[in-house]
């Protein structure tokens, strides 16, 4: 891990940056393995193969190591002594190999495979921030501005899953493939094993914010606030599945690549006004 802060005055007495940096990783502790045969389900298809004791084509060690990058700065402006300026902002990224999820069974600290499909994982965020403040004689006016993105990445790898859900409606599991190379005849028709499957969900969200108020300053006996607030919320998020585009495998058995295609969009917009007023009775009362 390495971290760095920065202070640096830029102008005396009027402004300042502030700048800090991170960078961490952390070495993973499940092993990815890629089995070749991938083991058949036994006890009529209820039951996981011996997969801690098949033969291992590939071996990924320590899959899930992670990455986590991030800076943010930070500026303060005293333009006047009435009035002040705070502007940042902050990234953050985090990078991941593959999920921190084991198998079960065996429940050792492998991921079993019967293809080579990675499932890295990326999120990324980034936060924009606008404070701006105005003392004026009776009262003090501050707006708050921000603005944040973020976006996630995942894959995961679908192979035996739907090899067991699809290859059940035909017959046995046990019994289909996993080889697009392979068939297998049921109810009359020669069908090729599925092959590689992935699933991946891209998500992004974002967030834009406004507050201006108008507040009371002094000590005097009325106390008063009023102020308005808007923000627009957006999301969007694309889950696709698909197979290898070849001339056997889940294209031939099915005409397609594509297992699920599915597109979802939220927008939110909000808007609100607000106001309070106090004052100080006599004995200690306040209405």
């Amino acid at each position: 891990t390495e971290n760095v802060m920065l202070n640096i005055p830029l102008v005396q007495d009027v402004a300042a940056l502030r700048l800090v940096g991170t960078d961490k990783s952390i070495d993973g502790w499940i092993d990815r393995k890629v089995l070749s045969p991938f083991p058949p389900e036994v006890n009529n298809s209820t039951a996981r193969g011996d997969v801690a004791n098949a033969p291992v084509a590939q071996d990924f060690r320590h899959s899930n190591w992670e990455r986590l990058q991030a800076g943010r700065a930070s500026l303060l402006i005293q333009a006047t002594d009435r009035l002040s300026i705070t502007a940042g902002f902050m990234h953050q990224s985090l990078t991941q190999g593959a999920p921190n999820t084991i198998d079960s069974p065996p429940l050792n600290e492998d991921h079993y495979q019967p293809f080579d499909v990675s499932e890295p994982f990326e999120d990324k965020f980034n936060l924009y921030s606008l404070t701006g403040k105005y003392n004026f004689d009776a009262f003090q006016l501050v707006s708050a501005t921000a603005y944040w993105d973020r976006q996630q990445n995942q894959t995961q790898d679908i192979s035996e899953a739907m090899h067991n859900y699809i290859g059940g409606f035909f017959g046995p599991p046990a019994s289909w493939p996993f080889l697009t190379t392979d068939t297998v005849t049921e109810a009359g028709n020669t069908w090729f094993g599925l092959g590689a499957g992935s699933i991946t969900e891209d998500d992004y969200t974002r967030q834009f914010s406004e507050e201006l108020r108008l507040a009371s300053t002094g000590d005097g006996p009325l106390q008063w606030l009023v102020g308005g607030y808007y923000s627009s919320f957006g999301a969007t998020s694309h889950v696709y599945s698909f197979y290898p585009d070849t001339n056997n495998g889940f294209n031939a058995d099915f005409g397609t690549t594509n297992l699920a295609d599915n597109n979802r969009k939220i927008d939110i917009d909000q808007y609100a006004a607000f106001g309070a007023a106090t004052y100080l009775l006599p004995d200690h009362f306040t209405a």
